[in-house]
């Protein structure tokens, strides 16, 4: 969808973006969104794959129930990045899933161009590809406590990042 719906613990809810595609930050109401997909968490902010927009999305908390969004990466331009990207140049194809480290690294799975990239969100480094070649669009990224990333593609193969290199883990057909 075009936006993500937020449930508090007094059993509220409110919603950040809306169901109209689009692309701009501001607060919960006026963000728009196109296509979001995967999500990850580190210090209370929210990072988000906004596929369509070839964008990735920083939400935080403005108060209690108050949101702002900004762009965190990506120029909004579609179309897969080289190896190594300045933040301000940053582009992706689609991104789809993402996951951060215990080390606030951020990964981010690229279904537009079959590609995981990495950058420092603690640290403003460059954003790196440290993979390629999944072989189908990206279903799931996780990172272990130990530092492993693991990413797999709906084709049915699981691959492993350690050290920013990707490698074949298991896998090979869908199935069980």
């Amino acid at each position: 969808g075009n936006y993500i719906e937020v449930r508090f613990p007094d059993g509220t809810w409110t919603r950040i973006g809306n169901t109209t595609a689009g692309r701009a930050d501001g607060n919960a109401a006026s963000a728009r969104f196109n296509r979001t997909e995967g999500m990850a968490v580190y210090k209370g902010e929210i990072y988000v794959a906004d596929g369509g927009n070839g964008q990735i999305r920083k939400i935080r908390s403005e108060g209690i129930k108050d949101f702002q969004v900004t762009t965190f990466l990506g120029t909004g331009t579609c179309a897969g990045g080289g190896d190594v990207m300045t933040r301000a140049k940053a582009n992706f194809g689609f991104p789809t899933k993402l996951t951060i480290d215990r080390n606030g690294n951020l990964y981010i799975a690229d279904g537009g161009v079959d590609t995981v990239y990495r950058t420092s969100l603690t640290q403003n480094t460059d954003v790196t590809r440290v993979g390629r070649g999944l072989g189908s669009w990206p279903s799931s990224i996780v990172a272990d406590g130990r530092g492993t990333v693991f990413v797999s593609g709906w084709g049915g193969k699981i691959f492993q990042i350690v050290d920013n290199n990707m490698t074949y883990f298991s896998g090979s057909v869908l199935g069980n």
